[in-house]
């Protein structure tokens, strides 16, 4: 065939590459993980400001979740905390690249008493959460959610992330990756505890 010659091939074997490159990134979850992984290491995705205090804060509203062991929670019962929460899934090439930003920013904090870490899961078998976290070496906490989650809490875009301050007012609502271990976040949560 003429249209596809060691000719057509030479003049055209960017337009090939560009077309492989394509599908592999269409189909293929490690591979959009691993391109977003290099944007989020040149700052492309950083971490969104937390809002100041000030009297337009609107409060969270409660909401269940459970544990991995089945045990059920209301985010009510979190007043006094400030309280990190992610919608993440393994499916989710963006939650996979931000999880690890987000373990090392648990195990940085996961001692002290006035942060909780609300790491939900939205895979369909908890197992998969379970054996991924397992794999991965993470120790972010498992959960996944209750019955009903407010729309201006979740509405079904991952990854999403919450900061709740301490009086239960929502700090930060942001839809999509960000590198949350970035100095300049991090030093936005130690003033949040310290209100």
């Amino acid at each position: 065939m003429k249209w596809f010659s060691k000719e057509w091939f030479k003049k055209n074997w960017s337009n090939y590459l560009f077309v492989v490159l394509t599908l592999v990134f269409i189909f293929n979850n490690n591979a959009k993980a691993w391109v977003l992984k290099q944007l989020i290491s040149i700052g492309i995705f950083n971490s969104t400001s937390i809002e100041k205090n000030n009297n337009d804060l609107k409060e969270a509203p409660t909401f269940s979740f459970y544990d991995a062991h089945g045990n059920k929670f209301n985010t009510s019962s979190l007043k006094g905390k400030v309280v990190f929460v992610n919608f993440w899934a393994t499916w989710c090439p963006p939650c996979r690249v931000e999880l690890p930003a987000i373990d090392k920013f648990y195990n940085q904090y996961k001692n002290n008493k006035n942060i909780f870490f609300l790491t939900i899961n939205e895979d369909d078998d908890l197992e998969t959460a379970k054996d991924f976290l397992n794999k991965s070496q993470y120790t972010i906490p498992l959960y996944i959610r209750g019955e009903e989650v407010p729309d201006n809490i979740f509405k079904g875009s991952l990854p999403t992330t919450l900061i709740i301050d301490k009086q239960g007012r929502i700090r930060l609502h942001h839809e999509g990756i960000a590198n949350y271990d970035a100095q300049s976040f991090l030093k936005q949560i130690q003033d949040l505890m310290k209100e």
